[in-house]
C-alpha cells in the first residue's frame, strides 16, 4: 500500500485531490480492496455515476481481472461534497452504513478515507422520477421502506444532535440547523453574486416562522418515530429488473425520524430535481402505496407480500394525512438545505433555483395540506 495511506480498521487519513481525482481513486481502491492491489491502472475501469447532488460517486471495476460479487465488487468510491461535513455527521453515516450491511439491506462497507468512503456496488438501474409512479415499482418501494422502518440501529447520542433513537426525531434538528446556517450565510460579506440570500424570494424571518408553523401542526399527528432513510429521491432507489427488487443507496441522512416524513418526502420526490409537481402522486396512488407499506409492516419479517386483513381504512387515512403534512416539512427542509449548498457547493447544479422551487411548493400547498387534518 502507498505510504501516504496510513490507517487502520477501515479508516485512513488520505485525502483525494479534487484536481487529480482518478489517481486518488486508484490509491484508495487498492488500500481498501485487496483484490485490486496487483491490478494495473489500465485494467481498472472508472465510471462517474450520475444523480448525486451532495457528493460525487465513482464505480470502479476490472471485469478481466476481478470477479464481480453482488454488493461487494464492483466498488463505489464516494467523494464528499465541499463543506458537506458542516451538516452531515460522517461518523454516524459510517455506523449506519455498517449496520445496513450487517442487516442485509445495504452493500459491504470497505472503509472511510479523509474526504469519502468506499463500499460495494449494488446492481440495478437508478430510478428516474417518472418510474416512481409505476404501480409495480411503487409497491416494491413501499415494502422496502417497511424493511428499513423495522431496523433497530444503536446510534451514539451527541450533544445538540437529534435522530439517535425513537425518542428523538432528526427532523427538528435538521430544520433548525439549516435555518441557522442560512441565517449565518446571509451575513457573510462574500456571497456568490447570483445567489445572494438577501435577494432570495423568501426572507430568513419568513423561513424561521414557517419552521415553527409546521412543527405546531405535525407534532399533533402522533407519527411513530422509526429508523428512516430520509432521502428517498429517485436516484437513491435502484431497480434490479431481473430480480424484480429495489434497493436503497446513500445513507448519509438516515436516522430516527417520523415515518410520515420518510413517506411524504418520497412522495415529494416524484417531482424530481426539476420540481415538476404535476407528478406529485394523487390520493388513490398514495393510498395504494400506504396500504402496501402497512401490510409489509404487519408481516412477521416486514419483507413479505403482507396481509390486507389487519390494515384498516382509518390506518391508511392516518398515514395519508401524515405523509402530505410531512411533505410540506420536507420541502421546507430541502429548500433551506439547497440555499446553504448554493453558497459553497462545487457541484454543477442550480441549488438557488431549486431552493426557490421547493419553498414555493411549501407555500402553494400549505393551506390545502393542513386542511387534511379534518380527515382525522
Amino acid at each position: 500500500t502507498s505510504p501516504q495511506l496510513q490507517g487502520h480498521h477501515g479508516r485512513c487519513e488520505y485525502r483525494i485531490d479534487p484536481d487529480n481525482v482518478n489517481a486518488g481513486l486508484l490509491q484508495v481502491l487498492r488500500y481498501f480492496v485487496s483484490e485490486f492491489r496487483d491490478v494495473p491502472d489500465d485494467a481498472i475501469e472508472i465510471k462517474k455515476l450520475t444523480g448525486g447532488v451532495t457528493n460525487a460517486l465513482y464505480r470502479l471495476s476490472s471485469p478481466s481481472r476481478v470477479q464481480e460479487r453482488r454488493g461487494e465488487i464492483p466498488v463505489v468510491i464516494r467523494l464528499y461534497g465541499h463543506k458537506t461535513e458542516d451538516f452531515i455527521d460522517r461518523n454516524r453515516e459510517v455506523l449506519i452504513q455498517q449496520a445496513a450491511c450487517d442487516l442485509g439491506v445495504g452493500p459491504r462497507l470497505y472503509g472511510v478515507y479523509a474526504n469519502g468512503c468506499v463500499y460495494g456496488f449494488i446492481p440495478g438501474r437508478p430510478c428516474d422520477p417518472k418510474d416512481l409512479a409505476d404501480p409495480n415499482i411503487s409497491q416494491h418501494i413501499a415494502r422496502a421502506i417497511a424493511r428499513w422502518h423495522r431496523i433497530d440501529v444503536k446510534l451514539p447520542k451527541e450533544e445538540g444532535e437529534g435522530g439517535h433513537d425513537r425518542s428523538s426525531p432528526v427532523l427538528w434538528h435538521s430544520l433548525h440547523k439549516f435555518y441557522r446556517m442560512v441565517a449565518k450565510a446571509a451575513k457573510e460579506p462574500n456571497q456568490p453574486a447570483k445567489n445572494k440570500i438577501a435577494d432570495f424570494k423568501y426572507s430568513v424571518e419568513d423561513l424561521d416562522k414557517e419552521v415553527d408553523a409546521i412543527k405546531a401542526v405535525v407534532t399533533k399527528l402522533g407519527s411513530p418515530i422509526l429508523f428512516c432513510h430520509n432521502d428517498l429521491l429517485a436516484y437513491n432507489i435502484l431497480i434490479d429488473d431481473s430480480a424484480n427488487t429495489v434497493d436503497f443507496i446513500d445513507y448519509e441522512y438516515a436516522s430516527y425520524n417520523y415515518r410520515g416524513y420518510d413517506i411524504g418526502n418520497h412522495f415529494a420526490e416524484y417531482a424530481g430535481f426539476e420540481c415538476d409537481y404535476s407528478r406529485y402522486p394523487d390520493e388513490a396512488h398514495q393510498r395504494r402505496f400506504i396500504r402496501t407499506y402497512l401490510e409489509a409492516m404487519a408481516e412477521p419479517t416486514g419483507a413479505g407480500a403482507g396481509s390486507s386483513a389487519g390494515v384498516t381504512e382509518g390506518a391508511v387515512t392516518q398515514l395519508y394525512v401524515e405523509a402530505n403534512l410531512f411533505a410540506l416539512a420536507s420541502s421546507l427542509c430541502w429548500g433551506m438545505w439547497a440555499l446553504v449548498q448554493s453558497q459553497s457547493s462545487s457541484i454543477d447544479f442550480d441549488y438557488y433555483d431549486y431552493a426557490r422551487l421547493r419553498i414555493d411548493h411549501y407555500f402553494q400547498n400549505k393551506e390545502r395540506f393542513m386542511n387534511l387534518m379534518s380527515k382525522l
